[in-house]
């Protein structure tokens, strides 16, 4: 999942320059289509009510994983 591999990839390189003066720009896709997530988030976000007029579980999930 390229959200989760960007993240970590981030993480590492922030790790590995702690000790110096960096910026790091990191934009993620995963609000932009296509629209795909990991199942099980997927699924977690299926039954829910609809809030502030989102109703769909894939946008849902991509938003999770992106937080």
């Amino acid at each position: 999942y390229l959200t989760d591999r960007l993240t970590s990839e981030a993480v590492e390189w922030i790790t590995d320059h702690k000790d110096q003066p960096f910026f790091l720009y990191l934009a993620h896709y995963a609000v932009h289509t296509p629209i795909q997530a990991k199942r099980k988030l997927i699924a977690k976000y299926r039954n829910r009510k609809p809030y502030r007029g989102q109703r769909n579980p894939r946008y849902a999930a991509m938003i999770d994983s992106m937080d």
